[in-house]
């Protein structure tokens, strides 16, 4: 297993967004467009899933997701205050979203 996504899709009128809950590429398999790839299916198979729109959530101090999800042309929508903890470390979420 290289890499997996784990999401719901939710109904949005008579289509659904994909609330991605876990995106997670092996470290020794990073950079070599597999994550890209995972999404791009979504998108290559958007109209058998219905899907017209992907949420997801970062924490603000990941920086390579960050950059990876901006590269796949997710757009910066909110923050989700106090969200994750961390080594008792609080971390505000980075919401991000993309129509497909």
């Amino acid at each position: 297993l290289c890499g997996i996504l784990i999401g719901e899709k939710i109904i949005n009128d008579k289509k659904y967004d994909l609330d991605i809950h876990i995106m997670f590429v092996s470290k020794y398999f990073r950079r070599n467009n597999i994550g890209s790839s995972i999404l791009s299916n979504i998108e290559i198979n958007k109209s058998f899933n219905k899907i017209n729109r992907i949420y997801l959530e970062v924490a603000e101090n990941n920086l390579g997701a960050i950059r990876f999800y901006e590269k796949n042309n997710f757009v910066f929508l909110k923050f989700r205050h106090n969200y994750y903890k961390n080594n008792n470390k609080i971390i505000n979420a980075k919401c991000y979203t993309k129509l497909i």
